[in-house]
Parts: structure tokens; sequence; C-alpha cells
């Protein structure tokens, strides 16, 4: 398991990739230290794959939440 932390738009990204006992790898965020997202059971083929997947698709949740935001203010 590596964990890597990065900050976007003010918020806290926290990325952990995991090794599973398949021999594959899946991926685990938080924003802010909540709001916990996970791969779900698909299986990746690196730790590096799942750490690219899980950041994009963290910083795509910030982009999205940051989008709804301003559409209703």
């Amino acid at each position: 398991m590596s964990t890597r932390a990065e900050v976007y738009r003010d918020k806290t990204v926290v990325v952990t990739a995991v090794a599973r006992s398949d021999g594959t790898f899946g991926w685990e965020y938080t924003i802010d230290g909540v709001d916990r997202h996970d791969s779900g059971r698909r299986g990746l083929p690196s730790e590096a794959v799942a750490f690219a997947e899980g950041l994009n698709a963290a910083l795509a949740q910030i982009d999205d939440d940051a989008f709804r935001e301003f559409r209703t203010s």
C-alpha cells in the first residue's frame, strides 16, 4: 500500500494504491479527509496505474463539485 497527497483547488486529496491478494491493484481516495471513494472490485495491473486512475478520479470529482457549485450560485 502506497499513499500520495496532493493539493488541488484548495482541497487536500489523498490517494492510496492498494495491493490485492490476486496480484492486482486498486485505489482509494479522500478529499479533505472525508468522502472516501474506491475503485470497487475492478483490478488494475500496476501500482502506477492505480495511482494515476485514483488521482484522476479525485480531481474530476473536485472539478464536478466546483462546477455544480458555480451553477447553483
